[in-house]
């Protein structure tokens, strides 16, 4: 189990993801979705 701080948000992609992507490549698709900046943010993809 994790333990978290109440500030950490984490993110659930329900779209299917093109994992051959790179992380920048990635990271710019999150940006463009939810039109924030979301570096530090995990987000879990299925």
């Amino acid at each position: 189990m994790l333990t978290l701080p109440a500030a950490v948000r984490i993110h659930l992609c329900i779209r299917p993801v093109d994992m051959r992507k790179s992380f920048t490549g990635l990271s710019l698709q999150v940006r463009q979705v939810l039109q924030r900046n979301c570096s530090l943010d995990p987000v879990v993809t299925r």
